[in-house]
């Protein structure tokens, strides 16, 4: 099959900022819960150095291997309905090797629900886990384990969060069932109740934290209605994204406001499905569509912004679409479901293999590791 050289070229976005209006996000003071004092000091330094920027891309293998940017993917086992009473979180290496790996206890079912939410999130140098309901752990790529807090989750509720970039801050939602559930949304120390504040409060609204951009929260929006099926992954949202103040609570843009997002939300925004076309949103809410070739129905964007991998259904393979319109379709038959670096993207085959794609060298990796692609350390958006 002949394939075209394709060059990174950085998605260039519509200038569509976001004002500051409120869009429903009104403070609520709600008496902050007290939480036990920390196992752990101090947070987990960073670990290792972010990717670069972009690079030249190219499907032919040019060259040497590229070796390991210092990024690992985020995979996780028996999350929800399968497995045991245990789930793992395991951290791989883009050469698709097992570098670190923690298992802790499921969730329960507040009032019976299963629930969907993520249950991790990474900072700029661990990725932290939930064990049961409220215990709150990290897991660095060294190996490092340690306890940093336990949330104020009752039998009723569930805990979601996200931990700032610099292991300093967390923003936690604390969602009360059954449907319709409340939504109470606060910010404070990671380690210790300092600095505490209450965001937002709803009773009708389903709204949780998935990651932090530029020191504001990035919140999903869910449905606040009992879902239809339980399955293997994160909902990450239901009907896009808000960047929300993380002093105020004041809604700052709305990101893939349509729906039908694709796989976890990265530092250069996320794709989304409005009708029949895709598109590809930044976190100031600036779209660029996506072209689609081949009956490309959905795609994952890279965390530069320089890449779109699509699946075809024409071709049942990977398409590499660049903001220019470049478009190179590759022979595997596999659906991108996200990436771990600007290079490197996870490929998942109808038998549930998942590997990487090297998007420069042309070549894929098998991944050491089973379970759903749930993010990368480092984490930020």
């Amino acid at each position: 099959m002949k394939r075209a050289a394709l060059i990174a070229v950085p998605l260039v976005f519509a200038a569509c900022g976001g004002g500051s209006a409120s869009g429903g996000h009104t403070p609520s003071p709600v008496a902050a819960a007290a939480s036990p004092t920390p196992t752990e000091s101090a947070p987990p330094s960073p670990d290792q150095a972010s990717p670069p920027a972009s690079r030249a891309i190219s499907p032919r293998p040019t060259g040497s291997p590229i070796t390991p940017l210092g990024v690992y993917g985020i995979f996780v086992r028996d999350f929800l309905v399968e497995g045991g009473t245990t789930y793992s979180i395991n951290l791989v290496r883009n050469d698709g090797g097992l570098q670190t790996t923690a298992t802790a206890a499921k969730r329960s079912h507040p009032k019976g629900i299963l629930v969907q939410m993520p249950n991790i999130s990474a900072s700029g140098s661990a990725v932290y886990y939930l064990d049961g309901d409220a215990s709150l752990r990290f897991l660095r790529p060294d190996g490092k384990q340690g306890a940093v807090k336990t949330l104020p989750v009752d039998a009723s509720s569930a805990a979601v969060f996200a931990v700032s970039p610099d292991d300093k801050r967390i923003a936690v939602a604390i969602i009360t069932y059954p449907f319709p559930a409340k939504t109470r949304i606060y910010v404070e120390d990671l380690y210790g109740t300092a600095n505490h504040l209450e965001l937002f409060s709803s009773s009708t609204a389903l709204e949780y934290p998935v990651g932090w951009h530029q020191g504001q929260i990035v919140l999903g929006v869910g449905l606040n209605a009992y879902p239809q099926n339980a399955y293997e992954g994160f909902a990450y949202n239901y009907s896009g994204y808000h960047v929300a103040s993380a002093s105020t609570g004041a809604r700052i843009s709305t990101v893939c406001a349509a729906g039908a997002t694709f796989g976890p939300p990265v530092p250069a925004g996320a794709t989304c499905l409005s009708g029949t076309t895709l598109l590809a949103e930044d976190w100031a809410g600036g779209t660029h569509s996506v072209p689609t070739p081949n009956q490309c129905t959905s795609g994952v964007l890279s965390p530069n912004g320089s890449l779109v991998a699509e699946y075809c259904s024409t071709t049942e393979g990977v398409t590499l679409v660049t903001a220019s319109g470049g478009i190179t379709s590759t022979a595997y038959a596999s659906t991108p479901i996200g990436w771990i670096d600007p290079l490197h993207v996870v490929l998942q085959a109808q038998s549930g293999q998942l590997s990487f794609l090297n998007v420069q060298l042309g070549s894929v990796t098998a991944i050491q590791a089973g379970g759903f692609f749930a993010g990368v350390v480092p984490g930020s958006l």
